[in-house]
C-alpha cells in the first residue's frame, strides 16, 4: 500500500474519465523542500512510479498493475508534423537469435532517386516483443564510398553479419537510435539530404543484445524514413564524438563515481568548419549513449578559456531510456570551440569483474551523436587514452615485466609470463591488480585528465588532446519552494502558496511604505505651519530681528 506523503507538493489541475480512459493534469515545483520524499525534477531522466486500481480507494496493487516509466519532463515537445502528407521508405533487418549474447547485424538498401529530397523524420520499427527486448541500438549510414555498386549490389535486401569491409564503404552517419528512444522529428527549417545522387546505398547496422542466450526468436527491426521534395532552408548533419572503444575506457571492480572523458578538440572543430566553409554549426538534438554501468553523462562546451552552459546533461542516466533529445535552444559551436563528453560509471553490479570498453551491454561505451545544422563534411571526432600508455602504468604490472599483445583492440591478452599467456585484459584486471585506494585514485586521475590521442576524421591520431584551460561554469541553483502542510485531501499547490506569501509580503510592504509617506507629509505640514506663525507674528521679537 502506498504511503501518503505528509507534504502536499502536488496540485491536481484537471481530472477526466471518458471511454475507459482516465486523464489527470498535475503540477509541482521543480525543487520542493521535501528532500525526504521528493526527487528534484531536472533535465535528466526522471522515473515516474505509476499504479492502476479497480476503484478510487488507495490499496495494494498487483504487480501487473504497477510499474515505472522513464521520462524527460523538461525536454521540449517534438515539432508538429503530418506524417501522412510525406513520402516514406523503410529499411528492415531480420535476425534470429542463436544463443549469441551480442550480435551486430546489417542490411544494405539501394535507392534510385529522380531528384533531391529532404528527410524530415525517422521512426523506429520494432514490430514484436522480441524486437523491443533485444534491439539495443541501430545506426544508419550512407555509403558515399561506392561508385558503381558492384561491391554492395549482392548485399541489397540481405540480413547478414556486419563485416569490416562493408562497414568501411558506409561511414557517413545519417541516423542513430537507442533502446527506449522515440521517433526523431527535425525542426521545421531543417532536413537531411536524400537523393543527392541518382543511385544511393544505405547500410543499417543493428546491435542485438541477448544476455540470457535465447534461441529461435525471430526479430524484425528497422526504420521508417519520411521525406519531402519541398527542400528546407538548412541541411542537417550528425557528428559522433566521445571516447573510442579501447582499453583506456575501463572501470575497476566494485567502484562508483568513476568518470571517463572523451574530447572533440578545438583543432578538429576549427578544421571541420573551415573544410566545410562554415563559420559555425547549431546543435539542436543530442543522443547520449553508454551501457549498463553508466550513471551520468554530460557534454561540456569550452570557448576561449571559459566553460559555457553544458550542451546536454543527464545526472540520472538510464540505460533503458536513450532518447534523441531535442535541446531547448540551438547550441552554437564556433571555430576553436572544444567539446568534452564525460561519462560516470558504477561497476558494483558486476563484481568481482571489472568493466572494459566493448560492444556488449555489459561492457561500456562513452559516445554522443550530435544533430546539427548546417552540415559539415566531418562526421566523427573522438579521443582515446592510448593503450601504449595504459600497459606501461605501474598498477597494471609494467614493473613486474608483464608483456601484452595489441589485440584484440579493446581487450588485449598477456603474452608473458607464460603462466598468464592468453589471459584477457578484462580478467587480468579482476585477478592480478591490487586495487588499493591510492592506486585507484591515481589511475582515475590519469585516465580522465591525462593526454589522449586525438582521433579527428581530418587527421586521425596525429596529435594529443586533453581538457583545455578554462574558468568553470557554475550552475545557478534555485531555492526550494515549500508546500502548505496540513490541508488534508485538498492541498494548495506549492506554486500558489509561494505566490500568495509573496503577494502578502508585497502588500504589507506597500502599506508600510504608504504609512511612512503620509506620516512624513503630515510632519512637514505641521513644521511648515509652525514656521508661518512665528515668521509673521508682531509679538515675536526674535523673528522681527531676523527680518
Amino acid at each position: 500500500r502506498p504511503t501518503l506523503d505528509e507534504s502536499h507538493d502536488w496540485e491536481l489541475l484537471h481530472a477526466e474519465e471518458a471511454l475507459e480512459v482516465t486523464t489527470l493534469s498535475v503540477r509541482r515545483a521543480l525543487l520542493t523542500c521535501d528532500s525526504t520524499n521528493d526527487v528534484p525534477i531536472t533535465r535528466g531522466t526522471v522515473k515516474l512510479i505509476w499504479a492502476l486500481g479497480e476503484t478510487d480507494t488507495i490499496a495494494p496493487h498487483l504487480p501487473t498493475s504497477r510499474g515505472v516509466l522513464a521520462v524527460n519532463l523538461l525536454d521540449p515537445p517534438l515539432p508538429p508534423l503530418d506524417l501522412g502528407a510525406l513520402d516514406m521508405d523503410t529499411v528492415e533487418i531480420e535476425y534470429t537469435l542463436d544463443g549469441t549474447q551480442t550480435a551486430y547485424w546489417c542490411t544494405v538498401s539501394k535507392r534510385t532517386s529522380s531528384g533531391k529530397s529532404h528527410i524530415v523524420a525517422f521512426k523506429p520499427i520494432l514490430r514484436t516483443a522480441g524486437a523491443l527486448k533485444h534491439t539495443h541500438h541501430f545506426n544508419m549510414y550512407e555509403c558515399k564510398g561506392v561508385v558503381d555498386g558492384d561491391e554492395l549490389d549482392p548485399l541489397v535486401g540481405r540480413s547478414m553479419n556486419c563485416d569490416d569491409q562493408t562497414m568501411s564503404l558506409c561511414e557517413n552517419s545519417v541516423y542513430a537510435w537507442s533502446f527506449g528512444g522515440r521517433a526523431l522529428v527535425l525542426p521545421e527549417e531543417v532536413g537531411f539530404p536524400w537523393g543527392e545522387s541518382h543511385t544511393e546505398y544505405f547500410l543499417l547496422q543493428a546491435h542485438f543484445d541477448n544476455p540470457e542466450g535465447e534461441e529461435g526468436v525471430v526479430i524484425h527491426t528497422g526504420v521508417e524514413i519520411y521525406y519531402t521534395t519541398e527542400l528546407r532552408r538548412h541541411e542537417a548533419g550528425i557528428l559522433a564524438m566521445g571516447h573510442t572503444v579501447a582499453p583506456g575506457l575501463l572501470v575497476p571492480p566494485s567502484t562508483g563515481n568513476w568518470t571517463i572523458a572523451g574530447h572533440c578538440s578545438s583543432r578538429c572543430m576549427e578544421g571541420a568548419l573551415r573544410a566545410s566553409f562554415l563559420s559555425s554549426i547549431n546543435i539542436f538534438n543530442v543522443n547520449l549513449h553508454s551501457h549498463e554501468s553508466s550513471r551520468a553523462m554530460q557534454l561540456r562546451h569550452f570557448r576561449s578559456g571559459r566553460e559555457l552552459t553544458p550542451v546536454a546533461r543527464d545526472d540520472t542516466y538510464d540505460f533503458g531510456f536513450q532518447e534523441n533529445r531535442p535541446l531547448t535552444y540551438d547550441a552554437k559551436v564556433l571555430p576553436g570551440d572544444h567539446l568534452t563528453l564525460e561519462c560516470t560509471y558504477d561497476s558494483h553490479w558486476k563484481a568481482p569483474a571489472a568493466v572494459i570498453g566493448g560492444g556488449a551491454s555489459t561492457d561500456e561505451m562513452c559516445m554522443a551523436f550530435l544533430l546539427y545544422w548546417p552540415r559539415m563534411t566531418v562526421e566523427s571526432c573522438f579521443s582515446e587514452y592510448p593503450w601504449s600508455k595504459v600497459k606501461r602504468l605501474k598498477i597494471f604490472g609494467w614493473k613486474q615485466g608483464v608483456v601484452w599483445s595489441d589485440s584484440p583492440p579493446n581487450n588485449p591478452e598477456v603474452t608473458w609470463p607464460e603462466e598468464w599467456e592468453g589471459l584477457p585484459f578484462s580478467e587480468y584486471l579482476a585477478l592480478h591488480v591490487n586495487w588499493t585506494g591510492a592506486g585507484k585514485r591515481a589511475l582515475q586521475h590519469e585516465l580522465r585528465y591525462g593526454k589522449h590521442v586525438d582521433f579527428c576524421q581530418l587527421y586521425s591520431g596525429g596529435t594529443m588532446v586533453g581538457y583545455p584551460r578554462f574558468k568553470e561554469y557554475v550552475e545557478k541553483v534555485g531555492h526550494c519552494i515549500p508546500a502548505l502542510r496540513g490541508q488534508g485531501d485538498n492541498p494548495l499547490s506549492s506554486h500558489v502558496y509561494n505566490v500568495g506569501v509573496w503577494l502578502l509580503f508585497l502588500l504589507a510592504a506597500l502599506g508600510l511604505g504608504l504609512a511612512i509617506f503620509l506620516l512624513v507629509q503630515w510632519y512637514k505640514r505641521v513644521r511648515s505651519s509652525r514656521r508661518g506663525c512665528h515668521g509673521f507674528s508682531p509679538l515675536s521679537p526674535a523673528v522681527d530681528d531676523n527680518l
